[in-house]
């Protein structure tokens, strides 16, 4: 009798340990395919700042490569000196410059995988609180 009985007892032990462990998978499962659906997203935004900060050097780049003797120049013709052509010119060619580095910069800035950790945070909570604790 007590043999049947430890049996069943070790029967039960056997199921509930099995659920835990079903439970645990679901749970690593759900949590995997949450950084994985935040890690595409953080990878998106990655790369559309990094577009801003290429777009930004190469506006830079360009202006002041390719369109700083037509502006100058024109300038010039419009009736400025030369230092005023040259000054206004190269202004404006650095203030849309600087728009785009800030908003790639802004772009990149910021926490990362945010609903990640705090998911993995409550679940570890959840796992490892006592049920015997009041608080």
């Amino acid at each position: 009798m007590a043999a049947i009985a430890a049996s069943s007892l070790f029967s039960q032990l056997d199921r509930y340990v099995r659920r835990i462990f079903r439970l645990l998978a679901v749970l690593v499962e759900m949590h995997l395919d949450i950084a994985q659906q935040e890690a595409a997203r953080e990878q998106q935004r990655l790369a559309t700042g990094l577009a801003f900060l290429v777009a930004g050097a190469g506006l830079l780049a360009m202006g002041f490569g390719m369109l700083q003797v037509a502006a100058v120049w024109l300038c010039h013709v419009w009736g400025l000196s030369w230092l005023a052509s040259i000054s206004i010119v190269g202004g404006a060619d650095l203030l849309v410059g600087l728009v785009l580095l800030n908003a790639g910069s802004n772009k990149l800035r910021g926490a990362y995988m945010v609903e990640t950790r705090d998911r993995i945070a409550r679940t570890t909570v959840a796992l490892t609180r006592d049920d015997g604790d009041s608080s």
